[in-house]
C-alpha cells in the first residue's frame, strides 16, 4: 500500500514540477528572453503569388506591377512554379518569371526566388501534369534538370538576393505533395551551390510546429519561420496559437549562425472554404485593418528584423472591391521601413 502512495505521489509531483515549470516560464519568459530596440530597424517585404493572383482574377503581370509602384516594398519572394514554367515536357516558358524579374530590377526590388517541388501556397506542390508523380526517380530526375534550368537562367540577374529550396520541407502535415526524400533534398541544395555559389540559400519551417534546426543543417545561410496567429481546423473551427512572442526568441539559439528572418506573416484571412462563397463583410470579420496592426505589434516583439508579409493579393482584391484599409496601412508600413539587409 505505502509503495503505491509513493508511486503515485511520485507521479504528482512529476506533473507537478512540470506545470510550475511551465508556469514561471511563461511569466519570466519575456525576461530571460528579452529583445531590444523593439520594432526599429525592420525590413518588411511580401510574398507575390501568379497562382493566387490568377485565382482571385487578378492580371498576374499587371497586378505585381501596381503593388510596386504603390506599396514601395523593396523585398519580394516569388515563387517559381514548375507547371508554369514547363508545362510541356522539356519545353520552358520564362515569359511571366522574366517580367515579375525585370520590374523588380527597374524598381529597386530584392527578390528571394523560391524554387523546387514545394514551394509557396497551397496545395504546396504544382507539379506539371505531362509529370509521372508516382515514379520517384523520373521525379527526381525531372526537377533536378527544372531547378538546373531556373538557377542558370536568373543566378546573375541583378534583381536576386537570394534562394529558397523548397518551402517547409519537413512540414509534411501540410500540402498535397509527393513525399520528399531527405537525401535527395540535400542534393537539391547542393545542385543550387554547385551552380551558383555567390547567392545565399534559404529554405522555411513552420515557426509554430515545427524546431527550426534541421532547416538551418540544410540552407546554412537563412531559415525562414511562418508566424501565424489565427487558423482554421474542422475539429476546432477558428482558434488562435497560445504563443508569446519570446516563444520565438526562446529559440533562436537553436539554429546557431543561420540567420533567422520571418518569410510568412499572416496578413490575410485563414479560409475555411472557397474564397468564392465568401462576401466582403464575412472576410473582413475574419481579418480586419486592426487584425494586420495587431500582427505587426506582435511580430516586432519578436525581434526578428526581415518579415515578408503574407497576403499581398488579397489586399489587391479587396482594394477592388472597394475595401482599400489593409492595402492603405500596408503602403503607410512600408513607407516607414527602414530598408535594412540582414
Amino acid at each position: 500500500m505505502i509503495k503505491k502512495i509513493n508511486k503515485k505521489a511520485k507521479i504528482l509531483i512529476s506533473i507537478g514540477s512540470v506545470l510550475l515549470f511551465v508556469g514561471l516560464m511563461l511569466v519570466a519568459g519575456p525576461f530571460i528572453f528579452p529583445v531590444e530596440d523593439v520594432g526599429l530597424e525592420t525590413r518588411y517585404g511580401i510574398t507575390y503569388s501568379t497562382m493566387y493572383a490568377e485565382e482571385l482574377g487578378i492580371d498576374t503581370v499587371g497586378g505585381y506591377e501596381a503593388m510596386v509602384s504603390e506599396l514601395g516594398f523593396d523585398l519580394a519572394r516569388i515563387p517559381v512554379y514548375w507547371n508554369r514554367i514547363e508545362a510541356r515536357k522539356g519545353e520552358f516558358d520564362w515569359t511571366e518569371v522574366d517580367e515579375l524579374m525585370a520590374i523588380s530590377s527597374s524598381n529597386d526590388v530584392d527578390v528571394i526566388m523560391a524554387i523546387g517541388r514545394r514551394v509557396p501556397r497551397w496545395p504546396e506542390c504544382f507539379l506539371p501534369e505531362w509529370l509521372d508523380a508516382d515514379d520517384q526517380a523520373v521525379l527526381e530526375e525531372a526537377q533536378l534538370k527544372m531547378m538546373r534550368e531556373v538557377v542558370n537562367r536568373y543566378k546573375d540577374h541583378p534583381a536576386l538576393v537570394r534562394w529558397q529550396v523548397e518551402n517547409e520541407p519537413y512540414f509534411t502535415l501540410f500540402g498535397e505533395c509527393p513525399k520528399l526524400d531527405r537525401e535527395f533534398l540535400k542534393s537539391e541544395f547542393e545542385l543550387v551551390r554547385s551552380l551558383d555559389d555567390n547567392t545565399p540559400l534559404q529554405t522555411t519551417a513552420s515557426g509554430e510546429q515545427s524546431l527550426w534546426y534541421p532547416a538551418a543543417r540544410l540552407a546554412k545561410d537563412y531559415v525562414g519561420i511562418s508566424v501565424y496567429r489565427t487558423t482554421y481546423t474542422p475539429f476546432l473551427g477558428y482558434s488562435t496559437y497560445p504563443m508569446k512572442p519570446w516563444m520565438y526568441r526562446a529559440r533562436v539559439g537553436l539554429v546557431g549562425e543561420t540567420k533567422l528572418v520571418v518569410s510568412e506573416l499572416q496578413m490575410e484571412p485563414w479560409f475555411a472554404r472557397p474564397i468564392d462563397q465568401y462576401s466582403s463583410e464575412e472576410m473582413l470579420e475574419i481579418f480586419n485593418v486592426d487584425d494586420f496592426n495587431a500582427h505587426i505589434k506582435y511580430t516586432e516583439a519578436t525581434g526578428f528584423k526581415e518579415v515578408s508579409l503574407w497576403g499581398t493579393e488579397w489586399w489587391y482584391f479587396m482594394k477592388e472591391k472597394g475595401h482599400p484599409e489593409i492595402w492603405d496601412a500596408s503602403k503607410a508600413l512600408f513607407l516607414k521601413d527602414d530598408k535594412i539587409e540582414i
